[in-house]
């Protein structure tokens, strides 16, 4: 047993050695043999065509790549990117037979100068590795020749579109210049010599003070003068009155955005300036229902309406007592400003 044990051993590599040298050969190693092969085998695998030898600007030509199929290996053609700048790919058409596939480039040139195609590369895509042969390089040169009605030859004269124009002597064009700009100079001399000059007396408009409180009584009587309103949208701008009269009498004696700002800002800025308890109660009363009536859509009773002025009164009696340094430092600012204070000098 111990004689036959390594001749089996032996056998056993012959056979799997064998098994392995006859196996299919694999697209790398066909590949492989052409590139050890001269030029015409490996153009066996790749081919390209070109519709014409000659190309025109613009005008629309095509170029076709032809390749092998081999085994069940996934075959990729050039895109648009392949081809240089000068070229615009137009469209492409796939075709495919048992042997082969092929892609007709349909390409407008765009240059003027001859151009050879070259490094167009078809890859042969497998499970573990890819392939790419180069097609052929396609040659084409640039014709600009003209039409045979356009074409003229070396002798022949060339004739103007139009009879050629003579052209008149320049100096009769600076003399008529010349004398344009004296007759311009004369007249603004004789302008200026009989011109009298008159200071135009601007009006000085001087400036009237108004005081803040005033102003706040004048939007409340106006607003105690209308029509108690019965409709949704009457009722919302009557309420919307009051509220901005108190925002706009704060917007002057304060220099604070009222009439912009919300009504938790508003009242924010009273109690950091330390507005008076019963002035800032009051506020938030009309800015409360003030809210109501604009954002959720409530609709008070006629009697609340009363009430809501006689809060904005109430307010207005009270700022004209708890406010009277500060409307008073308030003119005082406003005259000082305008130069309405200033004392004489002696």
């Amino acid at each position: 047993m111990r004689i036959k044990q390594p001749t089996n051993r032996f056998f056993a590599f012959i056979i799997c050695f064998l098994l392995y040298m006859v196996q299919p050969v694999k697209a790398a190693d066909y590949v492989y043999y052409l590139d050890h092969q001269n030029e015409q085998q490996r153009n066996n695998l790749v081919n390209s065509y070109g519709s014409t030898n000659q190309i025109s600007v613009g005008v629309p030509f095509q170029i076709t790549l032809v390749a092998t199929k081999y085994n069940e290996e996934q075959l990729v053609f050039p895109d648009s990117s392949a081809f240089p700048n000068s070229f615009h790919l137009l469209s492409t058409t796939s075709g495919s037979s048992a042997s082969k596939d092929s892609v007709i480039y349909t390409l407008q040139y765009y240059g003027n100068q001859d151009v050879t195609l070259k490094d167009l590369r078809v890859l042969y895509l497998q499970s573990n590795d890819t392939i790419a042969l180069a097609a052929p390089p396609i040659s084409i040169s640039f014709s600009s020749i003209l039409e045979r009605n356009d074409a003229t030859t070396d002798s022949a004269s060339f004739k103007p579109l139009k009879n050629i124009y003579e052209f008149t002597n320049p100096w009769i064009y600076v003399v008529i210049g010349l004398i344009l700009l004296a007759l311009i100079l004369g007249y603004v001399f004789y302008k200026s010599r009989n011109t009298i000059d008159v200071t135009e007396q601007i009006p000085v408009t001087i400036p009237t003070y108004r005081s803040p409180i005033n102003q706040l009584l004048s939007e409340l009587e106006s607003i105690k003068n209308q029509d108690k309103p019965t409709s949704k949208e009457g009722i919302k701008q009557y309420v919307s009155a009051i509220s901005d009269a108190i925002r706009a009498y704060y917007e002057d004696l304060y220099p604070f955005p009222a009439l912009e700002s919300t009504s938790r800002e508003l009242l924010d800025y009273l109690q950091r300036i330390g507005e008076p308890l019963t002035l800032t109660e009051l506020v938030q009363v009309l800015l409360r229902e003030a809210d109501r009536v604009k954002f959720a859509k409530y609709i008070p009773p006629i009697e609340n309406l009363a009430n809501m002025l006689d809060s904005a009164y109430a307010f207005y009696h009270e700022a004209e007592y708890k406010h009277a340094r500060r409307l008073q430092s308030h003119e005082d600012d406003f005259l000082h400003s305008h130069g309405l204070n200033q004392e004489p000098s002696s």
